[in-house]
């Protein structure tokens, strides 16, 4: 099963992100926007896994997040990967939080190595996913408003990390929590 460790958002600043990205979804069409159900942080993506392997990483994750506390997120920006003047992948930023959620991520990579899984090529840097551009296609010299790129979307509370299995189909990716971990 194909398996990654996230932060989910609150439905308050889904709906947030979908009024705020109605801004520029008409000028970007192109773009495969992510479901407002699937808005997440990313902490670590582990690919397929055999269920053998997907219950050891249960069982360390457990552990370690185990005692940690939970803290405020808020999304903050407008960018694009590798850049915003040509990007393959959109997402919104954070602006306070950010510290905590990459010790998350770090948590988690840290507890998982014993495992032999992939590691990442790339720092972690806290982002939020909303769109993709489409296969063939590019964006080269869109304009978005300076006030978009620095829109502030809300403010949550990371109360819990989730462990996700994800489906891939035609329509998009579907999504379905493996298990959760509380914070405190």
């Amino acid at each position: 099963m194909r398996v990654f460790v996230s932060v989910p958002i609150s439905d308050e600043v889904k709906h947030s992100l979908v009024e705020g990205l109605g801004a520029v979804r008409d000028c970007w069409r192109h773009v495969k926007w992510v479901s407002p159900e699937n808005f997440h942080f990313t902490l670590k993506f582990l690919g397929d896994l055999e269920a053998e392997t997907a219950e050891k990483v249960r069982e360390r994750l457990r552990t370690a997040f185990a005692g940690t506390k939970a803290f405020d997120v808020h999304l903050k920006g407008f960018g694009g990967f590798p850049s915003l003047h040509n990007p393959r992948i959109l997402w919104c930023g954070v602006n306070a939080g950010q510290e905590k959620l990459c010790a998350l991520a770090h948590q988690a990579a840290h507890a998982l190595d014993p495992l032999g899984l992939p590691k990442e090529a790339r720092e972690f840097k806290p982002h939020l996913t909303v769109g993709r551009i489409r296969a063939g296609r590019q964006m080269k010299g869109a304009l978005v408003p300076d006030s978009f790129v620095k829109k502030y979307f809300g403010c949550f509370e990371v109360k819990e990390v989730c462990l996700m299995r994800s489906e891939l189909n035609p329509d998009g990716a579907v999504y379905s929590v493996l298990e959760k971990y509380q914070m405190g």
